[in-house]
């Protein structure tokens, strides 16, 4: 009896173990997000993009307002007279280094703000599955990277949730 007992009380531990394993072993999870819907919605991303557009407005403006200057002083031009043509090639060249300056800035500024973007995020996703104890987040672009996923693991309006709140500093 009392080593029936025993088997009884061992099969019962055996049994909670397994059991407990895997409890554990089910909760290792691994989800993934929409990596394009979270940064285009991402109020950081938003915020930092309508900075740009300000910033690429206001200068195209001034690219547009040289290159109607450009073109008037262009249809007035006497090609017999150096001195002017010399003039309109300097106001010519003058332009033509604005333009270069302004697409050079704002391709800059657009590279500098997407990093700060990425960074940001991949830090909030980063705390995000550290507090649910997610063991793998896996990020889909649409481009093949990951090929299918059950949606019950796609965990993107959660994260994006989160990371705007994140940043909104709640």
């Amino acid at each position: 009896m009392l080593k029936q007992k025993g088997i009884y009380i061992s099969l019962f531990i055996i049994v909670i173990v397994i059991q407990l394993f895997q409890y554990f072993k089910g909760n290792e999870q691994i989800v993934f997000i929409d990596n394009q819907k979270i940064f285009n919605e991402f109020k950081m991303a938003k915020e930092l993009n309508a900075k740009l557009e300000v910033y690429n407005l206001k200068y195209k403006s001034v690219i547009d307002s040289l290159d109607i200057e450009l073109t008037k002083r262009g249809s007035k031009l006497d090609v017999d007279d150096t001195l002017e043509v010399k003039k309109y090639l300097r106001f010519k060249e003058y332009c033509t280094k604005e333009a270069e300056s302004f697409y050079t800035k704002a391709n800059e500024l657009n590279t500098d703000y997407n990093t700060q973007i990425i960074n940001q995020m991949n830090s909030y996703i980063e705390e995000l599955g550290k507090e649910n104890h997610y063991q793998i987040i896996l990020g889909a672009n649409g481009q093949g990277g990951l090929l299918y996923a059950n949606k019950g693991i796609d965990i993107t309006d959660i994260a994006l949730i989160y990371v705007n709140n994140k940043y909104e500093g709640n």
